[in-house]
């Protein structure tokens, strides 16, 4: 997937799903530090490629997510080799020339040597009232949702703040403040 040899993700879209399957990995990787980090950076135009996973190593074991679509998102644990080049292609089919690099995004870099206290879900909520429908018009008015879907994982850092992971789109978000908003709640994962 992306051009990333041997790499099938599992994608998440709740937290019941998360939890059950990954709580026990988080587990291990409480209290430890953020060794390094990894993107994938576009050689073309000089910029990380947002829709790749991030990586964040821990040392004996690393951290593989990534956002797709709306609401679905990745998480596995030593999936990717990173010394395995990329065959990324754009959305033409185009190849782009692309390649790991280590600790290049500043605000991963910032949190090497960060130790991760706790993670958090990110769930948004979605729903709405359907504006125009071209196959069943009689559908128009009516309201769908709402539902609350996963779309990203916040890490509590020792004495270095947090850091967020999560869904833009179809592209991967990275940031360095809380998200609070009304359309987001966050649970506990460990």
């Amino acid at each position: 997937m992306l051009g990333i040899s041997n790499w099938n993700p599992k994608f998440y879209t709740s937290f019941d799903n998360l939890a059950s399957e990954q709580s026990a990995n988080f587990q291990l990787v409480m209290g430890k530090p953020i060794v390094d980090s990894w993107v994938v950076w576009n050689l073309d135009v000089n910029r990380w490629l947002s829709d790749c996973p991030i990586i964040l190593d821990f040392g004996n074991s690393h951290l593989e997510l990534c956002a797709a679509g709306i609401e679905m998102y990745a998480v596995t644990w030593n999936k990717i080799d990173v010394s395995v080049p990329i065959d990324y292609r754009g959305i033409s089919g185009r190849r782009i020339a692309a390649e790991w690099r280590i600790n290049q995004h500043p605000l991963l870099k910032a949190l090497t040597s960060a130790r991760i206290t706790s993670v958090e879900v990110l769930e948004y909520i979605y729903g709405g009232t359907i504006l125009k429908d071209d196959i069943n018009p009689a559908n128009v008015g009516k309201d769908f949702g709402p539902y609350w879907y996963l779309g990203g994982l916040e890490f509590r850092l020792d004495n270095r703040g947090l850091l967020v992971t999560q869904n833009g789109c179809n592209t991967n978000e990275i940031l360095n403040v809380s998200v609070s908003n009304h359309g987001c709640r966050k649970k506990r994962l460990v």
